[in-house]
């Protein structure tokens, strides 16, 4: 028996206990968002009003006949390219939320990921939501900590 093949098997956190992130274009922006958070990958038509006035809430949608908020980083007056797309966070805590990007490019892992703060120029969110990560090339990613958005769903 080959051993080399239980390795390459092995769950990305499980290796050198790196984490898997899924990684998407917002804008001029790589963001990563941690892999076993994501439950799905959707369409992003646009959406009813948003229900608040949290300017990085862009509305509501339907998925699995429950009803999600969608999140803009950028803002919920951005432009949205064709072929957006929501990444759906897995329900957590009651809070059911979807993260709006331009392109999914893939799953990958990070090098670092820190809790400095990132925060790309017009975008409306709260810094504590993003953090800078480093991918395998030495890009700079942007990373969205999910439970701090989960956390200021949750009070609106």
């Amino acid at each position: 028996m080959n051993t080399n093949d239980a390795v390459l098997e092995a769950p990305a956190r499980g290796v050198c206990g790196l984490r898997e992130f899924l990684i998407a274009r917002v804008g001029d922006t790589l963001v990563a968002i941690a892999a076993d958070r994501v439950e799905a990958i959707v369409d992003a038509p646009r959406l009813s009003e948003p229900p608040c006035d949290e300017p990085w809430v862009a509305g509501w949608f339907v998925h699995r006949d429950r009803m999600w908020l969608s999140v803009n980083l950028v803002g919920r007056d951005a432009t949205r390219e064709v072929g957006a797309k929501r990444l759906v966070i897995r329900e957590k805590d009651h809070a059911r939320f979807a993260v709006e990007v331009d392109e999914v490019h893939g799953p990958t892992l990070l090098d670092e990921v820190r809790r400095e703060p990132m925060r790309p120029a017009g975008w409306r969110t709260p810094t504590r939501w993003l953090g800078r990560g480093v991918a395998f090339d030495g890009r700079a990613v942007c990373w969205v900590d999910v439970d701090a958005v989960a956390a200021d769903l949750a009070t609106l």
